[in-house]
C-alpha cells in the first residue's frame, strides 16, 4: 500500500515514509545564529519573486534575468527539499516503486506540497504511474519553477516543439551521491560537507517530464560541464551551469570545471576534499 507521500517501507528505494511522522523538532544542524538557512533562503525567494512580478513577458527578459531566475527556482527546490527532510527525516527517494519494482514516478511529485501545489497532489493516485490514464492529464502542466526561462526562449526562437511538462531540474542518481538507486539519504549521512556537495543540477534541454521517474545517472552522465555530446550538467546560459548545494546555497560551475572536481561534488561521503570556491 503506498501512503500519500508515495513511499513503500522495505521496497528499494521506494522505502515508505510515514505521513504522520511528526516534525523534527531538533534544531537544523545546519542552522547558525539567528536566521536559520531555511528562513534566508525564503526570505531570498521571495524577494526573486517580486522582481519577477515587476519584469515584462519572455520576450523582453535579459539573459541576466532568466540566469537569476532559475538560480531563484533551484532555492525554491531547496526549501523545499529541506522542508520534507524535516518531515520526513531524510530527502525524498529518487523514485517510487510499485509493489513489483517498477518506477511510478519521481522525487519532484513528492515534492508538489512543499511547493504549494496540494491541490495537484491531492488528485494523483499515488499507487499508478505518472503516465496512468487518471495521473498523465493532470501532470501535463507547465510548472514554471521546474523550467529555466533561458531553455524556454531557446526553444521558442529555433521554433522547436517542448512537449509540455518538461523539466530542466534533476537529480544525479547513483551510489554515494544524495540520490542512492536503493533506499534515501539523511543529512548526517553527507560527510564530505554539505557546502560542496550538490543535490539538484540544471541541464539544458534535458527532454525528461518532470513526474517522470528518470533523472542523470552518475555512471552514464557526461563527465564534463555543458558537453559536446551526451547528457549531462548543461545550461543556454553561457559558460556554465547552477547547482544546488545540500546547504541551499546555488553554484555556478564554469565550463572548464575538472572531471575529477565534478565527481568529487557529486559524491556525499566520498572523502574527497573540495575547496569551497565554485
Amino acid at each position: 500500500m503506498i501512503n500519500q507521500r508515495g513511499c513503500k517501507k522495505g521496497a528499494g528505494n521506494a522505502i515508505m515514509l510515514d505521513e504522520t511522522q511528526r516534525r523534527n523538532d531538533a534544531e537544523c544542524s545546519m542552522c547558525r545564529g539567528g536566521l536559520s538557512t531555511k528562513d534566508v533562503l525564503i526570505i531570498v525567494v521571495f524577494a526573486g519573486i517580486l522582481i519577477a512580478l515587476l519584469l515584462p513577458s519572455l520576450d523582453g527578459y535579459p539573459e541576466p534575468t532568466r540566469r537569476s531566475t532559475c538560480k531563484n527556482n533551484l532555492k525554491q527546490f531547496a526549501i523545499a527539499l529541506l522542508n520534507y527532510h524535516e518531515t520526513y527525516g531524510s530527502f525524498p527517494p529518487a523514485y517510487v516503486n510499485d509493489k513489483d519494482g517498477r518506477p511510478l514516478y519521481s522525487w519532484r511529485v513528492l515534492i508538489l506540497p512543499e511547493l504549494d501545489q496540494q491541490p495537484l497532489y491531492d488528485q494523483l493516485h499515488l499507487d499508478e504511474p505518472w503516465d496512468s490514464p487518471h495521473n498523465r492529464p493532470l501532470l501535463d502542466v507547465d510548472i514554471p519553477l521546474y523550467r529555466c526561462l533561458s531553455d524556454v526562449k531557446v526553444a521558442e526562437e529555433s521554433d522547436s516543439e517542448v512537449p509540455i511538462g518538461m523539466t530542466n531540474y534533476l537529480a544525479v542518481i547513483g551510489p554515494d551521491t544524495v540520490w542512492p538507486a536503493a533506499g534515501v539519504c539523511r543529512l548526517e549521512d553527507i560527510t564530505d560537507g554539505k557546502s560542496t556537495t550538490i543535490l539538484v543540477v540544471e541541464v539544458a534541454n534535458s527532454g525528461i517530464h518532470w513526474a517522470e521517474p528518470r533523472d542523470l545517472h552518475v555512471s552514464q552522465m557526461a563527465r564534463e560541464v555543458n558537453p559536446s555530446s551526451g547528457m549531462g550538467l548543461s545550461s543556454q546560459h553561457t559558460g556554465g551551469t547552477h547547482v544546488l548545494r545540500v546547504d541551499g546555497s546555488v553554484r555556478w560551475i564554469a565550463d572548464d570545471t575538472s572531471p575529477e572536481r565534478l565527481r568529487a561534488m557529486l559524491t556525499r561521503a566520498g572523502g574527497e576534499v573540495v575547496e569551497d570556491d565554485y
